[in-house]
């Protein structure tokens, strides 16, 4: 475990520090800002496993067991906090490896410099067949009813199109199109409905397309990441030479991507993110601003000790006394 604080404000008026964030004149009685670099009391946190996040560059960084992770993947400095989450996909940056299927396509290995500022890029280049490029994950097991995300961070080459293509246990195609040059989404879904998808720039010219959908019965998930020529074209004849960066391949159950969980040989279980804050015992109004926006709870009666932080990705935490909000 963790605890880190400032330590400061902590006077029975609120102190000049809280009475920054003051709301109808009333000053708060503990400040957890992340955004801004103050915690009027320390923040306690534990997880069970190292985790990535997202520097102030957008580069992925790994932080190690027990250490919060200060992440920049929506514009301003947040604590993430995340829930336990697996990457189901083997070799998540080895596309070169077995465990990815080539069709009418080749893969090289650690050509270009990855999101975590390793040389750990594969590039997928199309053949001179006129047909679709891809690689192939298939086989996943994935329960009925579950959502389930799938998302990687691809790079214009050659190719500035990039298509994602997954089928579920109903044979159900999905084609969603990213143009790598604009950072936009094309066609979402073409051939099935009730399909979201989302391109994130991640620095450097990477971006992390990522597409949520639910599993219809029991059985298979496969996941295509293909080279397009354009907006709506994965079959194209190919030049033998062209194609698109590749790098970090996540599955996972859950309506949203979460941070990189990097593999090797087997699926990576990230632990989740506990975190708290140590309060006397009394009634508190809360106001929690993070990137879902801000929500108010109040007339929260706590009998002291450890308060709990829930998951996401927060920007200021603040207690009230009960009845300031």
């Amino acid at each position: 475990m963790i605890a880190l604080g400032l330590g400061l404000g902590l006077a029975a008026n609120g102190g000049p520090a809280l009475r920054r964030y003051a709301v109808n004149g009333v000053a708060p009685v503990a400040v957890l800002d992340f955004e801004r670099h103050f915690l009027s009391h320390p923040l306690a946190l534990t997880r069970a496993t190292s985790a990535t996040y997202a520097d102030a560059l957008r580069a992925v960084q790994t932080a190690p067991a027990d250490t919060p992770r200060y992440d920049y993947s929506t514009g301003k400095r947040a604590l993430l906090l995340e829930a336990s989450a697996t990457n189901l996909l083997p070799n998540s940056a080895q596309f070169e490896a077995a465990s990815w299927g080539k069709t009418r396509a080749s893969v090289l290995a650690n050509a270009a410099l990855a999101p975590n500022g390793t040389m750990t890029a594969d590039k997928l280049v199309e053949d001179t067949s006129n047909n679709s490029h891809f690689v192939a994950r298939t086989g996943t097991q994935i329960a009925a009813g579950t959502s389930v995300t799938a998302s990687i961070f691809v790079k214009a080459a050659e190719r500035r199109w990039f298509a994602l293509v997954t089928a579920d246990s109903a044979n159900a195609f999905r084609t969603t199109y990213f143009d790598l040059q604009t950072g936009t989404l094309g066609v979402v879904s073409q051939g099935a409905a009730g399909h979201v998808a989302q391109i994130v720039a991640a620095g450097n010219g990477w971006y992390r397309c990522s597409v949520t959908q639910t599993q219809a019965a029991s059985g298979n998930f496969n996941f295509y990441p293909s080279v397009a020529s354009a907006n709506g074209a994965t079959s194209y004849p190919g030049d033998g030479a062209s194609g698109l960066y590749l790098w970090g391949a996540q599955l996972e159950a859950g309506a949203a991507v979460s941070s990189v969980i990097p593999t090797e040989a087997a699926a990576v279980t990230r632990a989740a993110d506990l975190a708290s804050v140590a309060v006397a015992a009394g009634s508190y109004d809360l106001r929690r601003v993070d990137a879902a926006g801000t929500t108010v709870t109040k007339g929260v009666a706590h009998p002291g000790g450890a308060l709990t932080i829930g998951a996401g990705s927060l920007y200021l935490l603040s207690l009230f006394p009960a009845g300031a909000l």
